[in-house]
């Protein structure tokens, strides 16, 4: 995306948790080799319902494992 700079990419989820790969340094809380940033889900729910935080450009795209 042209003139972006801000991604935070979800790479897994669990029941509790939603895995981030941010890619603002300051965002980080977690120092895993596969994310970089955890949410839990309630607070995920939180931004998703009231927009904090969401950009104008949101993409999703789900891929089920194998």
């Amino acid at each position: 995306i042209p003139g972006d700079t801000h991604y935070a990419v979800v790479v897994g989820y669990d029941e509790q948790y939603i895995y981030l790969v941010d890619s603002l340094a300051e965002n980080a809380n977690a120092s895993d080799t596969q994310y970089n940033r955890v949410l839990t889900t309630g607070d995920f729910e939180d931004v998703w319902e009231n927009g904090t935080l969401l950009p104008d450009n949101i993409y999703i795209i789900v891929k089920t494992a194998k």
